[in-house]
């Protein structure tokens, strides 16, 4: 049987992105020659629940993975029964800063929908990444996907923000022995100059993927038959495209196997050891630069606290000062008190965040040198 999927982050951050009721629409009409449809940046559960009233007669199951205060973005659309659902939100969220752009706000993560098709169940996957973490997050994603992959044939698609110079791109194609659907045809999918809403100081970059696998499964596999950019430029009669990023569509025929296969374990190689070495040199280097903006961050908002504390003693007491005697000032003082109280609450969320996210990427570096460690260990020939 043919199987044909599509990813596309949709761009659907209110407040910031352009025409979502219209392009979330159009999209929509585009879907019907579509199997499975893993999409990001789905932020709103009103959102979802349109495309899902929209799409219920071609697609009857659909998942919407929330996490955070925002949600996850991410949700799967299938002809298919959807018979299993895991999901992962990353612990490592963003920099201390980022609640700024709200990356502490969204549960950004990884979700797996296992779908039972006419000729077998796969494991379709679907993630979305924070450019300043990816290192981090992705080498979550490679950790469910290893977890949570079981024996069926696994298709994983999102948006990595990760380019294939990256080293979290080679803990897919080298560690856990996924295929680039795009490999022989590595299209840009986000910042095209033809894009009305790419940012002029952006350069083009292939940043979303399909990665497969073709040999996990013993009785039914999948192999790549066709793949394409889809929903790209403007939208038919309009002058506005789908999306801030291009959609990719990838066809497999899905097949039972004419002899049981044996799946082969995937060997932890040198290169893939080389892959997890410079990941955990590079998390080592972020978690310290992190550090440093903490202890910045937390430091200008004590400053900010205590002289807005002094102004509003000041205020509280104007008969200390001869200057501002017969003012009555106590509202002001109040004032005052109330916009200390509440610095005071933003430190404490600041300082949460930091302890949070220093956890998260000393965790993140322990696990990946404890898979260093086994691999050294089985090289010397000893116990892991």
């Amino acid at each position: 049987m043919k199987l044909k999927v599509l990813s596309l982050n949709v761009w659907g951050l209110h407040y910031l992105a352009e025409k979502i009721p219209d392009r979330l629409n159009h999209i929509a009409n585009e879907l019907h020659s579509y199997h499975i449809v893993g999409l990001q940046e789905v932020w709103s559960k009103d959102d979802f629940n349109f495309l899902k009233d929209k799409l219920k007669k071609d697609f009857p199951y659909s998942h919407y993975f929330h996490s955070g205060i925002v949600g996850s973005g991410l949700c799967v659309f299938s002809r298919y029964q959807i018979v299993e659902v895991l999901s992962h939100s990353f612990r490592v969220t963003g920099g201390i800063g980022d609640f700024t752009d709200g990356e502490v706000f969204v549960g950004k993560g990884v979700l797996c929908c296992r779908i039972k098709t006419p000729e077998g169940s796969i494991a379709f996957f679907n993630t979305h990444a924070n450019p300043k973490c990816r290192e981090s997050q992705m080498f979550e994603c490679y950790q469910f996907v290893q977890c949570a992959r079981g024996t069926d044939p696994i298709i994983l698609c999102g948006d990595f923000n990760t380019k294939p110079s990256h080293t979290p791109y080679h803990l897919f194609t080298k560690c856990l022995g996924l295929k680039d659907a795009f490999l022989d045809l590595p299209l840009d999918t986000c910042d095209l100059t033809t894009n009305i809403y790419t940012v002029k100081t952006m350069t083009p970059k292939r940043i979303d993927y399909i990665f497969y696998t073709d040999d996990n499964c013993p009785s039914h596999g999948l192999t790549l038959e066709g793949k394409a950019l889809a929903l790209s430029g403007s939208i038919l009669g309009m002058d506005y495209p789908y999306s801030d990023h291009e959609g990719l569509e990838a066809t497999f025929a899905l097949e039972r196997r004419k002899e049981q296969h044996c799946p082969v374990p995937i060997p932890m190689t040198e290169e893939c050891v080389a892959v997890f070495r410079n990941l955990s040199g590079t998390i080592k280097e972020k978690k310290k630069r992190y550090d440093y903006s903490s202890k910045q961050v937390v430091g200008s908002w004590v400053v900010l606290t205590a002289l807005v504390l002094v102004f509003a003693v000041v205020m509280n007491h104007p008969t200390l000062f001869s200057f501002l005697a017969g003012y009555h000032l106590g509202w002001v003082g109040s004032a005052f008190t109330g916009l200390a109280g509440a610095i005071a609450m933003v430190i404490t969320f600041v300082l949460f965040s930091a302890v949070q996210l220093k956890s998260a990427m000393e965790t993140n570096i322990l696990e990946i040198n404890t898979l260093i460690r086994v691999h050294s260990s089985r090289q010397d020939g000893g116990e892991s």
